[in-house]
């Protein structure tokens, strides 16, 4: 759920909530005229540079705001990350599912057995390798690790680590270090790719201090175009069945 005192443009808007007779929970939220991230992906194997920091500047907005409020997200991943054509304007960013979103003061140590490797919250393939071993330590910096995650598959259409078991999966998070972005896009500007790569390190302390800083250093990318609202429009203009309802 959307915590309630968060009102940026990039997260996406909870109207009401509740439980129903039978105790079901329910949220009603904004209708979404989009896609999600993961079928961008899908859609263009890896991401233009440009276009990828356009929407990576967004997405650290709305986490620097849920920060500020001292909330962290808990499960950053494509899936809960929208692209949508809203009020005229094209790749709009909204940040929804909050269902793992937690005050780091309220965090009770009775909570902590939820979050072990056995019964992990979030998403594998994007949690901050320290909170595999210490679930307490949630801050900023493990958000950071997992928007690096995120921003490496943008550029390079690939999983950090690509492994056919869970258990693989998280002895890579924990011990193994990935294939440099540089090998695999050698076109990106090199802050660009050291930058992705300090918000993956293992080491928290390596990473930027916190989405603000993140943010400044992703617009301050040297020698980037700019992904302007015709190129935006243009791509949404050849996709437009992308916003029809399914069937």
């Amino acid at each position: 759920m959307q915590p309630a005192s968060s009102v940026h443009p990039n997260t996406v808007a909870i109207y009401d909530f509740g439980r129903t007779a039978d105790r079901s929970f329910y949220y009603a939220m904004e209708f979404l005229p989009g896609i999600s991230l993961a079928k961008l992906i899908e859609i263009e194997k890896h991401l233009p540079c440009h276009r990828a920091i356009h929407l990576l500047l967004q997405f650290c907005a709305s986490l620097k705001e849920a920060h500020s409020l001292g909330l962290i997200h808990r499960d950053i991943k494509p899936l809960n990350i929208m692209v949508c054509r809203i009020g005229g304007e094209y790749d709009v960013v909204k940040v929804v599912d909050f269902g793992l979103v937690k005050s780091i003061k309220n965090l009770l140590p009775s909570e902590t057995l939820d979050l072990l490797p056995n019964a992990l919250r979030g998403t594998p393939a994007y949690i901050a390798p320290e909170l595999l071993a210490q679930p307490l330590a949630a801050n900023a910096r493990s958000d950071i690790y997992s928007v690096g995650v995120l921003a490496y598959k943008m550029f390079s259409g690939r999983n950090l680590f690509e492994v056919s078991s869970e258990a693989g999966l998280l002895y890579d998070i924990l011990y193994t270090n990935p294939c440099d972005l540089a090998q695999l896009r050698p076109d990106l500007p090199d802050s660009l790719v050291k930058l992705v790569m300090r918000c993956i390190h293992k080491n928290p302390q390596i990473r930027p201090a916190g989405m603000d800083v993140l943010g400044l250093e992703l617009a301050a990318v040297e020698h980037r175009p700019a992904w302007c609202q015709a190129d935006a429009k243009q791509w949404w203009g050849l996709r437009d069945e992308l916003l029809l309802p399914a069937e």
